[in-house]
């Protein structure tokens, strides 16, 4: 063979070379002007599920152009795997990948649970509490001069404990005294700026919970709300 015939055979050689291997690069990857933008994919799932598009790529696993479109629904996270081209949904898989997220319900609204507790006992809401580490809000209700205490789960709405507040002394009068009447009563104990006021019951007795204000101290007294009697004074440095 003469060096000119050896010339032109290696080089048809080599570029027989690089036309297979292009042809077998566009069989593998295939031709991404027939394919689907990452745009018109999650419109497509978007179309067919409620659920809110995590992230989407494309891929080309297993020889063929697919994307793979993280949906995250109620019932948990999935993955899809869409072919590129047409769009069809061929796989639907727990996404065992996606990162776990604690469910930490809402509580309801306060008003929510006074609600529930006027559904619950008829009456006029004096007061309502959201204990957050209980995860319960204490309702108090009244209702021809008697007073109930209502629990309500902050989370699942339901009802608790629902109980008459009675007056452990029966010497003492049946009428519940008003807001006004407590805040007296307890401004002749500590002088000051009353800040609020709450109707609060406390192992079966209803109080009046006052704070009050100097210029140099804080004060909580508790009151209770049928007899009048201070129940406690506490007394902090501002």
């Amino acid at each position: 063979m003469t060096l000119r015939k050896k010339a032109i055979w290696i080089v048809g050689t080599v570029v027989v070379v690089i036309l297979i291997a292009f042809g077998t690069t566009q069989y593998v990857l295939g031709d991404n002007d027939s394919l689907l933008t990452e745009q018109e994919m999650r419109q497509i799932v978007d179309s067919k599920y409620s659920g809110e598009i995590v992230s989407s790529e494309l891929t080309h696993a297993n020889g063929s152009a697919h994307y793979k479109v993280v949906v995250k629904e109620e019932t948990g996270t999935y993955a899809l795997l869409a072919d590129a081209s047409t769009g069809k949904i061929e796989q639907l898989n727990v996404d065992e990948e996606a990162p776990a997220e604690e469910q930490e319900e809402e509580p309801i609204t306060e008003k929510e649970a006074e609600q529930i507790a006027t559904e619950e006992q008829a009456g006029a809401v004096q007061s309502s509490e959201l204990d957050e580490e209980k995860q319960r809000y204490t309702v108090i209700v009244e209702n021809e001069g008697k007073a109930y205490s209502i629990e309500i789960d902050s989370v699942a709405g339901t009802v608790g404990d629902t109980k008459e507040i009675t007056n452990s002394d029966d010497s003492s009068p049946a009428t519940q005294l008003s807001p006004d009447e407590a805040t007296e009563i307890a401004l002749s104990t500590f002088n000051g700026i009353v800040t609020d006021i709450d109707l609060d019951e406390e192992d079966g007795v209803l109080l009046y919970e006052v704070d009050i204000e100097t210029d140099s101290e804080e004060a909580e007294i508790l009151v209770n709300a049928f007899t009048g009697e201070v129940i406690s004074i506490a007394v902090e440095a501002d």
